[in-house]
């Protein structure tokens, strides 16, 4: 009777594992195509979502854990989970500046050059927020600073498993909100480059990525 009971215990895991896998593709598919018009709504349902489907795999996770059973396949789930939040936090960080007074306002672009519009953009990008500035449980805009004739967004990633972040993935996910915003978009034109600099708190790792008129 115990080998029955455990049987179908694991054959309904792995039907759960499948259609959250389905459902995940699906949700997946949607936020990118409704994300280009809708940006900021589709990255909180994402996130919303995401951080169920987060609350659930780690409930799983510690249940067969405690009970001794192999819990490989729902860390690289859970794993797999924290990677997409931290994702969806790079989106809807991004729309927050931008649809949230952050961005720096409309600039007299014919008469500054790419680095006085950069530092102009720059500073008023910050003093539109208080910093540090939290996205979310994981992630923390720390600073807007200006280079030459980039303005650089400061991030902290913090308390999550970033193992499988890239910069092709967190590239993927600011930029066409970036090509997609007006202000940015003229100051793009202008010869101002945007730059990303992100730093996992725990291991140091960095990622940093620009984008420039030629990228939109």
């Amino acid at each position: 009777m115990v080998m029955k009971k455990t049987e179908g215990s694991n054959g309904k895991s792995k039907i759960f594992g499948v259609s959250a896998s389905i459902l995940n593709i699906i949700v997946v598919i949607a936020a990118w195509a409704l994300g280009r018009v809708y940006p900021l709504p589709v990255g909180i349902l994402a996130a919303i979502y995401f951080s169920v489907m987060l609350g659930i795999t780690v409930n799983k996770y510690n249940g067969i854990k405690e009970s001794g059973g192999d819990v490989s396949g729902l860390k690289k789930e859970r794993n797999s989970y924290i990677v997409w939040l931290v994702v969806v936090a790079a989106i809807i960080g991004f729309n927050v500046w931008s649809l949230g007074g952050l961005e720096p306002n409309s600039i007299n672009t014919g008469t500054q050059t790419p680095s006085e519009l950069a530092s102009q953009g720059a500073k008023e990008a910050k003093s539109s927020i208080t910093l540090p500035y939290v996205l979310d449980e994981v992630t923390t805009m720390t600073d807007i600073t200006s280079e030459g004739s980039a303005i650089q967004y400061h991030y902290v990633i913090h308390d999550a498993d970033t193992s499988n972040l890239s910069t092709a993935t967190l590239r993927d996910s600011v930029q066409p909100g970036v090509c997609a915003n007006t202000s940015t978009k003229q100051l793009l034109s202008a010869g101002v480059n945007m730059q990303y600099n992100y730093t996992v708190k725990e291991t140091g790792q960095a990622i940093s990525f620009t984008i420039a008129s030629s990228d939109c």
